[in-house]
């Protein structure tokens, strides 16, 4: 009889703890936004960006077929390594803005606050990321762009905390996410053009070189993402904008204001289609074809845009979100019909 009871015991007991053990996977997940498809698509796509136009612009100096082998392993080693490393960065986002995210209504069902993890559960899951993350960029790339890619850590750590004492947060996040650009555009160099340097200050030193020679370049292409993190997170952050205020959080949606905001926006927008089309003009691309679709999106939303509405800046965000993946997608095709056709 006490046999058949501790059995029971013990029945009752797996499927406790396998429930807590899927708890806290999915918490982990979702501290690491894997559960969102702009999670996917912020970090990813200047990475993806970057690698085409890098190959377009060496088409001639290579067999083509070499360059397209060597732009799909570089876009699939760096999405992967974006993916973690912006899976750790955003567990610290929410590790710092727990309190916040709790006091505000669109954020308040996330992990910490809604209680589905532990502090030290988060902090354990961050410092597992950021270890898998620093294993993958090793594995996969150039340590040159660990290197580059070791700044943006650094932006990482101290984003979070830009809230709470300048509007500016966002210039803040829009340098973070624009910070791939570098470090995908020195992964694709030091494939082609390995330093061979065997000290980290040599590789460092070959880093500044590139940086010399390939500004005029990276610039625009850096640019590209970070004007658009700019409209896109101000536009974003309008959602919680009175949340934001009552708590005493500052941010561009604030700053710009309601009315403000839009008239703001448009010319940043208009920049940026135009760093596109001098981006992938340099390298060759159908530029125009590339800077119709998004023109057109980008264009009708603004105007259709009130940042006092938070489903219509949801809406521009998801469209943001959209734009960035025709983007994408079209600078590879565009750059596989240049290499196969052109």
């Amino acid at each position: 009889m006490s046999t058949s009871i501790s059995a029971l015991r013990k029945s009752h007991a797996s499927p406790s703890f396998a429930a807590l053990v899927g708890k806290t996977a999915n918490a982990c997940f979702r501290l690491g936004r894997f559960h969102t498809l702009m999670g996917y698509v912020i970090f990813t796509t200047p990475a993806v960006i970057t690698v085409a136009l890098y190959h377009a612009a060496r088409l001639g100096s290579a067999p083509s077929l070499e360059l397209v082998q060597s732009a799909a392993r570089l876009t699939l080693a760096l999405i992967i390594c974006i993916l973690s490393y912006r899976g750790a960065g955003l567990a610290w986002d929410d590790i710092i803005d727990r309190d916040i995210d709790g006091s505000v209504a669109r954020t308040k069902s996330r992990p910490l606050p809604a209680g589905d993890i532990s502090l030290s559960g988060a902090l354990l899951y961050c410092g597992f990321q950021i270890s898998i993350t620093s294993l993958l960029f090793q594995k996969l790339l150039p340590m040159e762009a660990s290197l580059v890619n070791a700044i943006g850590w650094i932006i990482f750590l101290v984003y979070p905390f830009l809230k709470f004492f300048t509007y500016w947060a966002q210039a803040g996040g829009s340098l973070l996410m624009a910070w791939v650009v570098p470090v995908a555009w020195v992964a694709c160099v030091c494939t082609f053009e390995p330093s061979g340097a065997a000290t980290v200050a040599d590789k460092w030193a070959y880093v500044a070189s590139i940086a010399a020679r390939d500004w005029q370049i990276v610039l625009p292409i850096f640019m590209i993402e970070f004007l658009f993190s700019f409209f896109h997170e101000t536009v974003y952050g309008c959602q919680d904008t009175s949340d934001d205020m009552k708590l005493g959080v500052f941010s561009t949606s604030i700053l710009f204001g309601y009315q403000r905001g839009p008239q703001i926006l448009k010319p940043i927008i208009f920049a940026y289609l135009g760093v596109v089309f001098y981006s992938t003009y340099l390298v060759g691309l159908h530029a125009v074809l590339l800077t119709l679709i998004p023109s057109y999106v980008l264009i009708s939303e603004i105007y259709a845009l009130r940042m006092a509405d938070p489903r219509s800046c949801a809406r521009f965000a998801k469209r943001g979100i959209e734009i960035k993946i025709i983007l994408g997608l079209t600078c590879w095709v565009s750059f596989l019909w240049k290499a196969c056709f052109a």
